[in-house]
């Protein structure tokens, strides 16, 4: 029990801290404002953040209460999408107006049904402050309102139902659920996936990065909305061509000290093009040329003249 418990912890504690609360002054996107000022949007939406960093404490606290599950599914211990995704498809499978979404019954009860004990998720809605009116399968439709707000309903709206019209590569998943703020910006000079990214990143990484921006742009490197980010890194590419991958992972995906960085690259017939170069590399990085090179195939020529470079 304890492995599924510390499962459903460890991804609500990811999606917390993935969270960076918006600043006064954003500028939004007119397309999201609706009858909002640019303030009130702000305002709104940074009390939405915070109703959702709610959520995922009470969840992290006692994830058996909110119905995650206590048994291995699909090879995992935990749903990763459960905490928003059943949230969302209230607002993906209703109709808000005037801060009252109307939700359909037979589209919202589809939409969830993989889940188990998906009532106890409402239950915890209604907790943060959210009513739900009560509802079965012979009801046609329900209303979901937050009474404190109404402004909460309609920017929530906004958010799911706009950024749903646009693709949205799996990497990045996890900072819309977290209610990334550079999604509804004014566009600003960097990408916003990057910006994503940047904002749940340390200082060390941050730097990095946004050097490495202005230098891939020269090459003719880009962040393809498609694929955005890989293995936790910002992903610049050209073509088929992929540039190195800075962050703060291991080679295998698993995270390092905060603060660390690590990299990837692929240096292709590099012991035959620049021996010269690469053994003065390895020699500055031993012990990772020592746990990786001799899965290359032209590892043992390269041995056998690097003592004479």
């Amino acid at each position: 029990m304890n492995q599924y418990e510390e499962a459903a912890k460890s991804i609500l504690i990811e999606r917390k801290n993935k969270m960076v609360f918006i600043p006064n002054g954003i500028k939004i996107l007119p397309e999201f404002l609706g009858s909002l000022s640019n303030d009130q949007f702000v305002e709104t939406f940074r009390e939405l953040q915070k109703i959702l960093f709610r959520m995922y404490n009470d969840m992290e606290r006692a994830p058996f209460e909110w119905g995650f599950p206590d048994f291995q599914k699909n090879k995992e211990y935990t749903d990763y999408g459960r905490a928003y995704g059943i949230l969302v498809e209230l607002i993906k499978n209703g109709v808000c107006q005037d801060g009252i979404l109307k939700v359909n019954v037979e589209s919202y009860l589809r939409k969830i049904k993989k889940h188990k004990k998906w009532k106890l998720m409402i239950i915890g809605f209604e907790r943060l402050g959210f009513t739900i009116e009560k509802f079965d399968k012979k009801s046609e439709s329900f209303n979901v309102t937050y009474p404190q707000n109404p402004y909460i309903i309609t920017v929530f709206d906004a958010y799911v139902k706009i950024l749903g019209t646009k693709p949205c590569h799996w990497s990045m998943g996890i900072y819309r659920d977290s209610l990334s703020y550079r999604y509804v910006e004014v566009p600003q000079k960097y990408n916003a996936h990057f910006l994503a990214l940047m904002d749940a990143s340390s200082d060390e990484i941050r730097e990095v990065q946004y050097w490495l921006y202005n230098e891939t742009v020269k090459y003719g490197y880009a962040i393809d909305d498609n694929e955005p980010a890989q293995q936790g890194c910002v992903l610049y590419k050209k073509g088929s061509k992929r540039f190195l991958l800075v962050g703060e992972t291991n080679v295998d995906g698993t995270a390092i000290e905060r603060g660390k960085v690590s990299t990837k690259v692929t240096f292709r017939k590099i012991f035959k093009i620049a021996p010269e170069k690469f053994h003065l590399l390895a020699k500055k990085f031993p012990n990772v040329f020592k746990t990786n090179c001799r899965k290359c195939r032209d590892y043992d020529d390269f041995l056998s003249m690097a003592d004479t470079i």
